[in-house]
C-alpha cells in the first residue's frame, strides 16, 4: 500500500503499515534527539492522513511507546503543542 492511496482507518492493516513506518524512522534518530510522531513521516506524507487516522496512529504510537517493545524512547507532554512529544533514548 502506498501511503498516497485513500487509507480506511477502520481497518487496521493501515494503522500497522503506518506504525511500521514510524519504528523504521525512529532508527534514524540520535540519542537524545526529541520528535513529533509527524516528524517521523514526511510532510506530505503526513498531511495525507486524514486528521482521525492522524489522532489513531497517535494512540498506537504512545502504546507503543508505553510497551516493553518500544523502550527506545520516552514520551513526553508538551502542552503547549497540545501534542505528544518523545525523546530517543
Amino acid at each position: 500500500m502506498h501511503i498516497t492511496e485513500t487509507i480506511n482507518f477502520e481497518d487496521r492493516q493501515s494503522i500497522a503499515q503506518l506504525m511500521g513506518i514510524a519504528k523504521k524512522e525512529i532508527m534514524h534518530l540520535h540519542e537524545g534527539e526529541t520528535f513529533f510522531l509527524a516528524d517521523l513521516f514526511r510532510g506530505y506524507k503526513w498531511k495525507r492522513i486524514p486528521a482521525n487516522g492522524r489522532k489513531m496512529l497517535g494512540r498506537y504510537f504512545l502504546d507503543f511507546a508505553e510497551d516493553a517493545e518500544g523502550k527506545k524512547f520516552v514520551a513526553l507532554l508538551d502542552i503547549k503543542a497540545r501534542r505528544q512529544t518523545y525523546v530517543r533514548k
